[in-house]
């Protein structure tokens, strides 16, 4: 069978630029520390590369929400222990205001610290977080949750009575934010603490009756014990919440590991087998083109056509 030159050439040609294509491969995997340099190198095993990074990815949000309800939480838990303390304190007044062989300044001097509870309080329920959204109100996050009119002195809340959720683990969600009608819950006459002590306070300035006084700082001990109970059930609420934050970081930190170590199986390339493989494909190429050059030489093929 009579072979043309054309053919001869075109058939080394070929087969130079396989060997040459899969050394540069070799040499492109090395540099990128990644035996897949495309889809098409391993297609099962880049779906599966593609499929496990956008799990890591979605661990790794996890991870930063995680961190976000972590602060938020320690803040309202902040937040919180300094209501109890408030409280107790307007039941220290209370149990004061009690005796009435106070004198009329004795009167004013527990209704002014009532004052300061009272707006320690508002203070505590309005708390921020980091990013200046408002932890009591709800889901309204971009104004204070509750506001004194200037005029009657009247405490209202202008939040609702959700909260805010963020994805702490699949399919998990945790609330950052508390509601303050939660937390300073009205009673059945419609009063909440705030109410109650404007109430207290009014009472206990001059020229006020024994009974009113006694009416409204019996109305003030009522709702402080609801309120201080509310408050006391809510803290806990976020303390365990806290801790299920501390598993979720220790589940994510393994799921991260085992992301990592799937990736690594999936795309890490073997140096050895690697640089084993260039230094035979290297010698290959080299006695293919030398063989080609010896070939092409050849007297004969000034003759064959």
């Amino acid at each position: 069978m009579r072979i043309s030159t054309n053919t001869l050439f075109d058939s080394s040609s070929a087969r130079l630029s396989g060997l040459q294509s899969r050394l540069d491969r070799t040499m492109q995997q090395l540099g990128s520390d990644s035996k897949l340099l495309t889809a098409a190198d391993d297609p099962v095993a880049a779906s599966r590369a593609l499929e496990v990074g956008l799990s890591s990815a979605n661990n790794d949000q996890h991870a930063r929400n995680r961190t976000q309800l972590r602060n938020s939480l320690g803040l309202i838990d902040g937040a919180m222990s300094g209501m109890s303390d408030a409280l107790m304190g307007i039941n220290d007044q209370v149990l004061t205001a009690g005796n009435a062989a106070l004198s009329d300044g004795e009167f004013s001097a527990v209704a002014q610290a009532l004052q300061g509870q009272l707006d320690q309080l508002m203070s505590l329920a309005n708390t921020r977080d980091g990013s200046g959204n408002y932890l009591f109100g709800g889901h309204q996050t971009a104004n204070p949750p509750y506001v004194k009119d200037d005029v009657s002195g009247a405490v209202a809340y202008q939040g609702d009575q959700g909260q805010q959720l963020l994805p702490l683990d699949g399919s998990r969600k945790m609330a950052m934010s508390e509601a303050g009608s939660v937390l300073f819950a009205k009673d059945q006459s419609g009063a909440d603490i705030f109410s109650r002590l404007k109430d207290a306070i009014g009472a206990l300035q001059p020229g006020q009756s024994a009974a009113t006084r006694s009416e409204k700082l019996a109305a003030l001990g009522a709702s402080y014990t609801e309120t201080f109970s509310s408050v006391t059930r809510s803290q806990a609420s976020v303390g365990i919440r806290l801790n299920e934050l501390d598993q979720a970081d220790t589940q994510g930190s393994d799921r991260k590991l085992q992301y990592a170590e799937i990736t690594s199986s999936l795309k890490d390339l073997d140096y050895n087998q690697s640089l084993s493989d260039l230094a035979r494909q290297q010698l290959t190429l080299e006695a293919a083109q030398k063989s080609f050059q010896q070939v092409s030489n050849l007297s004969l093929f000034n003759y064959l056509n």
